[in-house]
């Protein structure tokens, strides 16, 4: 019996080796053209310093621009509603502190939000 089980992880080690080899020419492609991250609140903020750290690193990683771009107001809902609308595509980031996320009904309460966030 211990003998089939080892045979089946060494079955399914291999299968999954091969799975990440075969998609590795397709995660090479990914940032292909300049990626926004939206920043809830305004220039020199906290959480704008490190979403520009982090856009500094990611490229220099990736080698595409990453622009910053800042939506301040509304609470964080107006920057949370733009980031939720845009396509799924790993081209938008959104930065937004915990607070924001606990302190502001209004964007757990938006459809768009709240379907992207708990999805049924």
């Amino acid at each position: 019996m211990g003998t089939r089980k080892n045979c089946w992880q060494a079955l399914a080690t291999v299968l999954g080796m091969a799975l990440l080899i075969l998609a590795s020419p397709a995660l090479s492609e990914y940032p292909d053209k300049p990626i926004t991250i939206y920043c809830v609140y305004g220039p020199a903020a906290s959480t704008d310093v490190s979403s520009r750290s982090l856009a500094s690193g990611l490229e220099k990683m990736w080698g595409v621009p990453v622009v910053v771009e800042n939506k301040p107001g509304g609470g964080t809902t107006v920057c949370a509603g733009l980031v939720a609308s845009k396509k799924p595509d790993g081209y938008t980031l959104g930065t937004i502190s915990e607070g924001a996320l606990t302190a502001s009904p209004p964007s757990r309460n938006s459809p768009t939000i709240r379907s992207r966030i708990f999805p049924s």
